[in-house]
């Protein structure tokens, strides 16, 4: 995903904020009072409050610190990487604020283990030959880092190397170098906007994404292959290898790659370190275009020499990681909770803005304007930021 700046992330996201509201207060009882159920056993209704709409609309238009939420979050603390300090910082920050809005037992939850933090203390990469350029970089997460700058020369090894044949040719000559391995991305122009407002018609598909169909489950005859479909070399074949082990036994310095993105300055995300591997190969991603000039000056059979330099520090002291709870606790049926929340860590290749402090911070701001306003909350909201979300 892209990660935008704090401005752009949250005018994404600010059309979620106060229907969100709205719903979060009519679940915990605050919008709404009952009436008499009328003659003819008709049902009892209810109807909205909607002077309490209107204060929720004013705090949310006037008094918004959403912006300066989301500047906390990606500006001041950045890539919350999972259970890095970073990420116990700003949690600490969250806390903190949940407090002076009279949160109700702002906590952290701690689960796990998770893994290994990290953080990216310095990245610096620099081509110096044949012309010099600085090159915007990023290191993957829970890469190794060079520990000092190195000054090498950049080496193509395709990714279709796989046989111990092909790899002959660079055995014995890449210690020290730093490889590339995939061919340059295609950057096609980008003539139309990226994001586009759904129909009605799109939004109730979305809304039921799986439509009764025959044959759902499948028929027979898909449980495997039949025979020669077991896997493995075909006879004769040369003897395959692991192109990642061979380069880390021959010694390079680092393997570079493409980003995503669509731009000169576009996303360099990159998540391809293990938070539990063994010493690995220092990896780093490269913006597109940085990337493809790279590739197509190798392309045309003249060197390239890199400055790189990237240090990375591990954090092994405590391998459990944390989720962010806070409650506006109700009345009459407080043991009911309605609950909201968002992941608030990111990756490493950017602040987090879209993924995910716009959500993060919608929420806080949820919660802040129900505390500031002092509805009576029949039921407890709370508001829960995950970190490792995908694992805990």
């Amino acid at each position: 995903m892209t990660d935008y700046g704090p401005t752009r992330a949250w005018n994404l996201g600010i059309t979620r904020m106060l229907p969100l509201i709205i719903v979060v207060s009519m679940s915990a009882g605050t919008l709404t009072s009952p009436l008499s159920a009328q003659g003819g056993g008709q049902a009892a209704t209810e109807k909205l409050d909607t002077a309490a709409i209107q204060k929720i609309k004013d705090e949310g238009f006037k008094n918004s610190q959403i912006m300066d939420i989301m500047s906390w979050l990606t500006d001041v603390y950045g890539p919350r990487l999972t259970n890095s300090p970073i990420t116990k910082r700003a949690g600490d920050w969250t806390l903190a604020q949940f407090q002076k809005w009279g949160l109700a037992n702002p906590r952290y939850e701690t689960w796990g283990p998770f893994g290994r933090g990290w953080v990216n203390d310095r990245m610096i990469a620099q081509v110096t030959s044949p012309v010099a350029f600085p090159v915007i970089a990023y290191p993957g997460a829970w890469a190794e880092g060079t520990g000092a700058m190195v000054s090498s020369e950049v080496v193509y090894v395709p990714n279709t190397v796989n046989t111990v044949e092909a790899f002959a040719p660079y055995k014995g000559k890449l210690k020290g170098k730093i490889v590339i391995s995939a061919p340059a991305r295609d950057v096609p122009a980008m003539m139309t906007a990226p994001g586009t407002r759904n129909t009605t018609e799109q939004l109730n598909a979305l809304a039921n994404p799986f439509p009764p169909a025959a044959g759902r489950l499948g028929g027979g005859g898909r449980q495997g292959g039949g025979p020669g479909r077991q896997g493995g070399a075909p006879a004769g074949a040369a003897p395959s290898i692991n192109l990642q082990a061979c380069l880390m036994q021959e010694g390079v310095t680092a393997i570079l790659t493409p980003g995503g993105g669509n731009s000169n300055g576009g996303n360099v995300f990159n998540g391809s370190g293990n938070r539990n591997a063994p010493k690995s190969i220092p990896s780093v991603a490269l913006t597109p275009e940085h990337y493809g000039r790279i590739f197509r000056i190798l392309q045309k059979g003249i060197p390239v020499k890199m400055d790189l330099d990237v240090r990375n520090t591990f954090y092994t002291q405590d391998l459990n990681t944390f989720n962010i709870l806070a409650d506006i606790p109700g009345t009459d049926k407080a043991d009911e909770v309605v609950m909201l929340g968002a992941h608030f860590d990111s990756w490493q290749g950017g602040t987090g803005a879209t993924d995910n402090a716009a959500g993060s911070a919608v929420m806080m701001e949820a919660m802040r304007i129900l505390k500031t306003l002092n509805l009576p909350m029949r039921r407890t909201v709370r508001i829960g930021l995950w970190t490792g979300e995908e694992q805990g």
